[in-house]
């Protein structure tokens, strides 16, 4: 009974590891300090439950690991910033970035980043002894408009991090 009580308890922690679960979607007001207002946001994709959430990178410094359904905001200053997503293995960033962008930003603007991942191929493998396959996604960060943004924003929840001031 014990065991059970452990695996159950062990499949839970893992399960919401891989989706968000902050509070759902609202808006922010924009800075009045001259920057720019930048949500980035995961819907499902062909990679949900498929694998471990990779990790987001701004301007080369980790922000957090961006599961599925969630999203962030970020009040920018006006420039160019580099958006990265890089790969997770056991549930650590490792260098391997799957996708970037660099966007610029400009002050008193608001922008919306989608990333989202799709089926590229699938790969099949035998060993002599046993043969699978595994499929491979190809990752997408790009801006979209504000009204397909908010169509599919208020589903999400948001994701934490250390650079949020307000």
């Amino acid at each position: 009974m014990k065991a059970k009580f452990i695996v159950v308890i062990s499949l839970l922690v893992l399960i919401t590891g891989c989706i968000a679960t902050g509070k759902k979607f609202s808006t922010v007001l924009p800075s009045a300090n001259g920057q720019g207002l930048v949500y980035i946001y995961h819907p499902k994709d062909a990679q949900f439950g498929a694998s471990e959430a990779d990790f987001l990178y701004l301007n080369g410094e980790e922000v957090f690991r961006f599961t599925h359904g969630g999203y962030s905001y970020f009040y920018l200053e006006p420039g160019i910033h580099n958006f990265q997503i890089r790969l997770s293995t056991f549930f650590v960033a490792t260098e391997q970035v799957k996708q970037q962008l660099n966007f610029e930003v400009e002050a008193g603007k608001t922008y919306f980043i989608r990333y989202y991942e799709h089926k590229d191929r699938t790969e099949f493998y035998s060993t002599g002894t046993m043969a699978g396959a595994y499929q491979l996604t190809k990752a997408e960060l790009k801006e979209v408009a504000k009204n397909n943004a908010l169509v599919e924003l208020p589903s999400k929840r948001l994701l934490k991090h250390k650079l949020m001031t307000k």
